[in-house]
C-alpha cells in the first residue's frame, strides 16, 4: 500500500486532471499550480497517467448527524442502540 502525500488541495488535484485531460504538459501544469514539473510527474506517474476514481463514502459508514445524536444520547446516558 503506498502513503499518500498532501502536496495538493482537492482543488489543485482536481485542476491538474483537468489540465492534464487536456493535454497541457508537466511543465506548464506546474507553473499554473507553482509547483516544479518534477511533483507534478510524480503524481501523474503514481496514478498511471489516469485519473483517480473520485472517492465515495460508504453506504454503511456513520454519518456525522448520526454521530451528534449518538452523543447526545450518550451524554444523557441513555443507550444508543436501544433509539
Amino acid at each position: 500500500m503506498r502513503v499518500r502525500r498532501t502536496w495538493m488541495s482537492c482543488t489543485q488535484r482536481n485542476e491538474l486532471w483537468a489540465r492534464w485531460r487536456a493535454g497541457e504538459s508537466l511543465t506548464d501544469i506546474g507553473h499554473a499550480l507553482a509547483r516544479g514539473s518534477g511533483r507534478i510527474y510524480t503524481i501523474v506517474a503514481a496514478e498511471g497517467g489516469v485519473a483517480p476514481a473520485p472517492r465515495r463514502r460508504s453506504r454503511l459508514a456513520v454519518t456525522m448527524a448520526e454521530r451528534i445524536d449518538a452523543l447526545r444520547a450518550w451524554a444523557k446516558g441513555r443507550c444508543v442502540s436501544a433509539d
